[in-house]
This record gives C-alpha cells, sequence and structure tokens, in this order.
C-alpha cells in the first residue's frame, strides 16, 4: 500500500485512452477555433468565415462521435438503473442539441 503513487488528473484522465479522450479534444479544439474565429477583425472577413467554419465542423464530428458512445452505451446490455445507463442518456441529449446547434449555424454559416 505504501508503494502506490498518487496520479495526478491528467495521468489518470488519459491513463484509459478512448473515444471518450478523442472527444473531449476535439470540443476543445472546435471551441479554441470559434473563439479565435470570433476574434479575427472585421478586415479579414473571409480569414474569419473560414475558421468559424473549421471550428464549427470539428464540433459536429466531436459532438456526433460522442452520440455514438453514448449510443454504444445504451444498446450493451447494461443495467438500466446503472448510473452510466442515466448518464449516457442525459449525454446523448446534452451532445444531441450541440450537434442541432453547430448544424444549424454551419448553414446559417455557409448561408451568409
Amino acid at each position: 500500500m505504501a508503494n502506490v503513487k498518487k496520479q495526478n488528473i491528467f495521468a489518470r484522465y488519459f491513463e484509459n485512452f478512448g473515444l471518450r479522450q478523442i472527444c473531449d479534444m476535439m470540443m476543445v479544439a472546435g471551441a479554441i477555433l470559434l473563439i479565435v474565429g470570433l476574434s479575427i477583425s472585421a478586415a479579414s472577413l473571409s480569414a474569419s468565415l473560414i475558421v468559424l467554419g473549421v471550428g464549427l465542423g470539428i464540433y459536429i464530428v466531436a459532438s456526433g462521435l460522442a452520440i455514438v458512445r453514448a449510443v454504444l452505451v445504451l444498446t450493451s446490455k447494461i443495467n438500466h438503473r446503472a448510473p452510466e445507463y442515466k448518464r449516457a442518456i442525459v449525454n446523448t441529449v446534452i451532445m444531441g442539441v450541440i450537434f442541432a446547434l453547430a448544424v444549424f449555424a454551419l448553414i446559417y454559416l455557409l448561408v451568409f
């Protein structure tokens, strides 16, 4: 018991690297691109629109992967009273809303 080293939060988060971490990193990258796209000056409007489009595209892919991950949990042989099952339902709804907003925003951006 004395030989067990404490791990920091980052080491525990990346210990079982998988689809969850990929989705989270893509969401962070999309958020950074959206912030950068909004902060680019109006003088370079085309560059701003390109950065915003890429950021929204990343958000669409990341939220789609998160929905797939939650649906895989829902379709598994897990107990319906388990916290993971309830968390998957909540994640499906939240990521579905984010997915719909990102698709709407990308369509609006392309029409604009």
